[in-house]
């Protein structure tokens, strides 16, 4: 059963959270300015701060457990004490705010990789262990698709307390993860994960001086950073430095290094979606539509030209970015994961800028996602209350926005990143939401693979052909998950 522990008397003197102290109004509160004058003028309330209107429950010293894939690049948890890294700080004030607030002592249990952490979670639930309270897992096949398909995770759409609606929730993660109007998980600000998933594109800003490159700010800020822009600027960044004729990453200069990862990135950034729903909302796999066959296309006329363009191995671990760290490179394309620790190494000034749009009548920048980080959330069908779960799971959403994300912004706008205002401005873009497709998380039959490597220049160019061939697999696969979802669902009702 659930243990019970004594939390520190020193939580209890605690003022963590926005809003408990006199001197500061919260963020998500709005503090009225004006006040009644002689005029007649009404002074309108302040906003009630979110956490207080979400529910005043306290737990009486419960041990809350969290379980999950957390690592130093993919983190989740934090250690027991401030360590003077950002990110594990961040998280070690929001567990002390969760603690204070709901009466809850913070447990966690880091795995060492997805499918530690999937095997870990299936175990405990088909042994009735109520040990875990909340899981975190990537969003590939072999983690959190892991555990909902072997019936392990409790459906969130039912439960009270979660507000998926709101911004601290991914918008378009739950509405492409949700089946046959299910959700069993969902991401957002309850994961510094989340955040270091977003792909986002970095350049240098004395070489962009350099090659006379215009103002990329303003390219963004005007609607005009486009494909068609981003591959100008490719072929004019290219040098041959040492002058041999022949154009290497390690001697010369090219204009992007990047992963054969950011594919789908590229493909989401510029509208594309593998997988859509009918009027009926039964999802259909669609990348060999004419306008996905044309989009992938339009990529792989970029991304895969060889000749500006590094693409790192994948057996390349570490180190993703490293031609563009040595300054080999104008651009680099990686998710924030990687370049919030590969950066430090910068010596150079660097800039950082969302993909681009397909062209300028798209409406909106679309950050896609790296689905390898561990920020999908679910409770364990297992868990000893899921109603506090689900309480504790939305206050960490929420408190992640106000928490989580402004130290992922430290971290990506600190050292050598330009310092001033468009900076900010980019990473608000970029972090007004992250776009998970579901077969870029669980490549249905190896079909987003298949999409991938042609759009990035590694398969040839029988895209089509290839497609075709492996669709009757995909489909059957999408429709094993959809399948086990279901049958999730109803041995959860009976």
């Amino acid at each position: 059963m659930k243990k019970k522990s004594i939390i520190p008397c020193i939580l209890a003197t605690l003022t963590l959270l926005p809003g408990t102290s006199c001197s500061s109004s919260p963020v998500g509160t709005t503090e009225d300015s004006t006040s009644a004058s002689d005029t007649g003028s009404v002074t309108e309330a302040p906003q009630v701060y979110y956490l207080d209107e979400l529910s005043d429950q306290t737990f009486d010293g419960v041990t809350f457990s969290m379980v999950g894939e957390s690592t130093e690049q993919r983190p989740n948890f934090c250690e027991e004490e401030y360590t003077g890294v950002t990110i594990n700080d961040a998280v070690y004030e929001r567990q002390m705010a969760l603690e204070s607030r709901y009466g809850i002592s913070v447990e966690y249990h880091p795995q060492t990789s997805r499918s530690n952490a999937a095997k870990t979670v299936n175990s405990a639930v088909q042994a009735d262990d109520d040990t875990y309270d909340l899981v975190f897992n990537a969003m590939v096949s072999s983690g959190m698709s892991a555990i909902a398909t072997a019936g392990s995770l409790t459906e969130l759409s039912v439960l009270p307390h979660l507000h998926f609606e709101k911004d601290h929730w991914a918008q378009r993660f739950v509405e492409n993860m949700t089946v046959g109007g299910k959700l069993f998980y969902a991401a957002g600000g309850t994961s510094p994960s989340y955040y270091l998933s977003a792909v986002a594109c970095f350049f240098n800003v004395e070489k962009a001086k350099d090659y006379q490159l215009p103002d990329l700010y303003s390219l963004v800020l005007e609607g005009k950073w486009t494909l068609d822009k981003m591959s100008g600027l490719l072929s004019q960044c290219k040098s041959d430095l040492n002058g041999d004729g022949t154009i290497r990453v390690e001697d010369d200069f090219l204009g992007l290094v990047h992963s054969a990862a950011c594919g789908p990135a590229y493909f989401m950034a510029t509208g594309g979606q593998m997988i859509e729903k009918d009027e009926s909302g039964v999802f259909y796999l669609n990348l060999n539509s004419a306008r996905n066959i044309d989009l992938l296309g339009k990529l792989r006329a970029v991304y895969g030209n060889t000749t500006d363009i590094y693409t790192i191995p994948d057996s390349l671990t570490q180190g993703k970015i490293g031609s563009f760290v040595n300054q080999h490179t104008m651009f680099a394309v990686t998710a924030m994961m990687f370049a919030a620790q590969e950066l430090r190494e910068m010596s150079a000034a660097y800039g950082v800028l969302p993909l681009p749009k397909l062209d300028e009548n798209q409406a909106d920048y679309i950050t896609g996602s790296n689905s390898y980080a561990p920020c999908g959330t679910g409770i364990p069908r297992s868990a000893t209350d899921v109603e506090m779960s689900a309480l504790i799971m939305e206050a960490m959403a929420f408190l992640g926005e106000e928490m989580l994300r402004p130290a992922i912004y430290d971290i990506t706008l600190n050292g050598k990143i330009a310092q001033d205002k468009e900076s900010s401005q980019m990473l608000e873009i970029i972090y007004s939401d992250i776009y998970f497709d579901l077969n870029s998380c669980f490549d249905f039959g190896g079909s987003a693979v298949c999409a991938r490597n042609y759009l990035i220049g590694r398969s040839a160019d029988t895209f089509v052909s290839d497609y075709t061939a492996l669709l009757p697999k995909a489909e059957q696969k999408m429709q094993e998950l959809i399948d086990a979802l279901s049958a999730e669902t109803t041995e959860a009702d009976s």
